[in-house]
């Protein structure tokens, strides 16, 4: 609201929140984690590149053979994906259904599938979306959901990918090269904005240490066990000069459950610095059960982090829980499910996919600059005008805002940096 005082100046408060005005189908809006945790399952973000080959070989004997880029899947896959590269389907079941897949699912590279497949599946009613959008290297027939099998035998091999609606083409929905960049850039930033560090060491190592605080013992096997309260961002760095971060098989053990649900837990992330870190956490709840493993989950909201790691797998072949942030590692989970999204760089999952969303609140923080600028009728403010800006921050709090006018020739002080904004500290 506007007042006028006996100087005749216009004063007007005005507020804003950062919303979104318009939302384009053609595009995917939103790369940040807090969301592809929310609505995915399974993201491999790096270019496919036929050089770099991966294999796997089941109990059967069977071989499979991807490459980067490339996501496998053996059993159902709840929840949307996200794949780079070629979706390769092992057997007759969906993917991307499941009563909590919000969001279209996007494969960049071939569909690779002899069955009959269909995203939006399982229960009626569910993962009913609009689109799904494939790469150009696929045929879709009469735009009505089927899609001709990439490498099928001949044109009257059709599959119904998309069960409720529409199967589209478009190589322009998701901008991969600009994902693979906010995930690692996001990945990194989680990992330096840890509140503390804690470091693993042989028993010989660990007793020698005069202070023993954030340190932990793994046996000649391994094993090791870490202490984590719910809402923590920690750093896990193996110090030892007998025990290499390849051998390193760890339990996260979370704690400060006495009095909130698991799903209601707030944003926790454990994140492995050594590029040697091969294995996945098994999840342990002090005073607690693991909830059960379905479908939808009613969330997770534990994330474990690996920004250097090149090699991923599971030690414990009970299912797993958590998410998993690896841009440059290439996921293989043998014969456990999972419960969470996996975001790395190619994926063989033999075991189902469970869609368990991310709802424990921000966990990138924020440092930088923002830029405001004033106007009034889409001019700048005249002399007389006068007006004010406040950066205000709901959650999580700012540590640091430094408000600077800005002056340039030719322009008022109508355009102005909020310099140094975080809520982490630089």
């Amino acid at each position: 609201e506007g007042k006028t005082d006996d100087d005749q100046k216009v004063y007007q408060s005005d507020m804003f929140d950062v919303v979104t005005l318009h939302w384009n189908d053609d595009h995917m809006q939103d790369y940040s984690l807090e969301t592809l945790l929310t609505k995915y399952s399974a993201l491999t973000i790096c270019e496919r590149d036929e050089t770099k080959t991966h294999s796997f070989t089941n109990n059967e004997g069977t071989t499979t053979n991807w490459v980067d880029g490339d996501f496998v899947f053996v059993q159902h896959t709840v929840g949307a994906l996200l794949v780079r590269g070629n979706l390769i389907g092992k057997s007759e079941n969906n993917f991307g259904g499941g009563k909590l897949a919000i969001t279209p699912s996007a494969v960049g590279g071939d569909i690779i599938t002899g069955w009959q497949r269909w995203l939006g599946g399982g229960q009626a009613g569910y993962g009913q979306h609009d689109y799904f959008y494939i790469g150009s290297s696929n045929t879709v027939v009469n735009g009505d959901g089927l899609l001709k099998d990439a490498h099928g035998d001949d044109t009257t091999n059709f599959v119904d990918y998309n069960t409720w609606n529409q199967t589209v083409v478009n190589d322009e929905f998701v901008d991969w090269n600009r994902l693979q960049s906010s995930i690692k850039n996001q990945s990194r930033a989680m990992m330096n904005s840890s509140n503390r560090v804690i470091r693993i060491y042989n028993q010989a190592e660990y007793d020698a240490l005069e202070n023993k605080d954030n340190a932990v013992v793994a046996g000649t096997d391994g094993r090791v066990e870490i202490l984590v309260t719910a809402g923590e961002h920690v750093t896990i760095e193996c110090d030892s000069s007998t025990i290499t971060a390849d051998q390193i098989q760890p339990t996260v053990k979370l704690t400060g459950l006495e009095s909130t649900a698991f799903e209601d837990l707030p944003g926790t992330v454990v994140s492995f610095k050594n590029a040697g870190f091969k294995y996945i956490p098994k999840l342990t709840l002090d005073g607690a059960n693991l909830p059960q493993s379905t479908d939808d989950g009613n969330g997770i909201s534990i994330v474990y982090n690996y920004p250097n790691a090149t090699s991923l797998t599971a030690w414990d072949e009970n299912p797993e829980y958590g998410h998993v942030i690896a841009p440059k590692a290439d996921l293989i989970l043998k014969t456990s499910n999972y419960n969470g999204c996996m975001v790395v760089n190619s994926f063989y999952a033999a075991a189902e996919g469970h869609l368990s969303p991310y709802r424990g609140g921000t966990i990138v923080g924020f440092f930088g600059k923002i830029k405001a600028e004033k106007t009034v009728n889409g001019a700048e403010p005249s002399g007389n005008q006068e007006f004010t800006f406040i950066l205000e921050s709901l959650e999580p709090e700012m540590e640091s805002a430094e408000y600077n006018a800005l002056h340039n020739s030719g322009k008022s002080d109508n355009e102005i940096f909020f310099q140094n904004v975080g809520t982490v500290k630089n």
